[in-house]
């Protein structure tokens, strides 16, 4: 009987320290991503120029339902005036999704 409760407390400190460490890797590798010193800002002067013949792909006509553009994706066929070869495969089209994601 005493051999196992010793054995039973010796798991027990076991699994107390192992959680502890666990513990302590996460806070000690979390916090370096977030530091402003890594961050870099430059500020550049220019000139606005407007694009000439743009072309506007959707036009939102309600803030929400039918008219909304939330998740439409718009397909713009042969907009590319080049071959764009990518993984293996040349495209002239691409699809644009609202929330700005471009995809072939």
């Amino acid at each position: 009987m005493m051999n196992s409760n010793l054995l039973i407390r010796k798991m027990h400190d076991f699994g107390l320290k192992l959680r502890l460490l666990c513990i302590f890797s996460l806070f000690a590798f979390s916090g370096s991503a977030q530091t402003v010193a890594y961050y870099g800002f430059s500020q550049t002067a220019g000139t606005y120029t407007p694009l000439n013949n743009a072309t506007n792909v959707a036009t939102a006509t309600a803030a929400s339902g039918n008219g909304s553009i939330d998740e439409q994706v718009y397909p713009l066929d042969n907009v590319i005036p080049f071959g764009f070869s990518f993984n293996g495969r040349t495209y002239t089209s691409v699809k644009v999704h609202a929330n700005g994601f471009i995809s072939f």
